[in-house]
């Protein structure tokens, strides 16, 4: 048993399967603001021109959902490349699932992934597919059931509710073994057509789509009910939180900015509370994903030394933001804890033309 390529995973299927719709896109990320040069090594690899193929949604004949992670295969016995980015494919992993007695499904599309638990992942990986399974409904007339894990937390229930679709009409998976008679595979829309892992993007359309549909669907009350500048703390985190927080608070709310932790905030809050706000300062972490659910907006993203991703760079940059970042140069401790130059921060927001805001 093996993972196909995307290419091959295609190639396999009937072309009267495979549905495409919208553009290639073609992404070129600006630079992001900084005041050091040496920042950006994981993040200034990824300023390349970068292609997105048109997104597809394919119907699988016979297919097979195996184990907790619901790893679909081929009746080829191939596992299919974009779902298998969600599981995990080791060599038999599946050998004991496939000893159990089977259930029968008709046609279902899988919302099933190791990392459905992370926020980012879950919004920008998963919600992003129910479009590729809208537009499938749209040409078949067939609407699939969707597959969800059993233990989903609240935002995940509000974030489908914020879709349109509601967790009770799901279907509940066993954590076993399932043979479906069609199963549908939207195109994993972080994808990049870029020979040379770990490089791929996140597609600005898929981005809007979702920000447009999340927004359509959540009351957002009164005008001006949260702040305009706000800054997202990570202090309820179990890693990499900002030893002087104190400072940084202080320091920003010299500035107008308010403090919030998207723990203590439901999903409707955070789309509300992003969805009102021109600059968020923020620390590497899942709270800034709701920077989806903005229209408009300054991001200025704060890293540990030994933390630098690109995620939260590529989100601002295909939503059309201004981005800026810091890196720390503070040594870090056993959970990445670590902390921020206030003159450096001061200079960065000087360089954004935010302190006069």
């Amino acid at each position: 048993m093996k993972t196909s390529s995307r290419e091959g995973f295609l190639s396999d299927l009937n072309p009267s399967n495979i549905w495409h719709w919208g553009q290639t896109e073609h992404i070129n990320y600006q630079s992001p603001i900084t005041t050091d040069e040496l920042i950006a090594s994981r993040i200034t690899e990824y300023t390349r021109p970068f292609i997105i193929g048109k997104p597809f949604v394919a119907e699988v004949p016979n297919a097979e959902l195996l184990g907790p992670h619901a790893i679909a295969i081929t009746s080829g016995n191939k596992v299919i490349p974009d779902l298998a980015l969600f599981g995990k494919t080791k060599r038999g992993s599946f050998l004991g699932y496939k000893q159990t007695t089977p259930k029968r499904m008709d046609v279902v599309c899988s919302l099933i992934g190791h990392q459905n638990k992370n926020y980012f992942h879950w919004i920008t990986e998963v919600l992003t597919l129910l479009e590729g399974i809208e537009y499938y409904y749209q040409i078949t007339k067939r609407k699939p059931v969707l597959l969800v894990e059993k233990q989903v937390l609240s935002w995940q229930v509000d974030s489908l509710k914020a879709m349109g679709y509601k967790y009770e009409d799901c279907a509940q998976w066993d954590n076993s073994r399932a043979c479906v008679k069609r199963l549908v595979v939207p195109s994993m829309r972080r994808y990049s057509e870029y020979e040379g892992t770990p490089y791929d993007s996140i597609s600005p359309a898929a981005c809007h789509w979702l920000r447009q549909r999340v927004l359509s669907n959540t009351s957002i009350s009164g005008t001006n009910k949260y702040p305009k500048k706000i800054y997202i703390s990570r202090r309820k985190a179990t890693s990499r939180r900002i030893q002087n927080e104190h400072r940084v608070i202080e320091y920003l709310t010299s500035l107008g900015f308010v403090t919030y932790s998207t723990e203590d905030m439901n999903f409707f809050a955070q789309v509300r509370l992003f969805s009102e706000a021109n600059v968020v300062v923020a620390a590497h972490g899942a709270g800034l994903t709701n920077i989806i659910f903005s229209p408009n907006l300054t991001v200025v993203e704060l890293f540990s030394k030994d933390h630098v991703r690109p995620d939260y760079f590529q989100l601002s940059r295909a939503l059309g933001f201004n981005y800026g970042c810091m890196v720390s140069t503070s040594q870090t401790d056993s959970n990445g804890n670590y902390a921020v130059d206030i003159k450096a921060l001061n200079k960065l927001l000087n360089k954004m033309a935010l302190l006069n805001e």
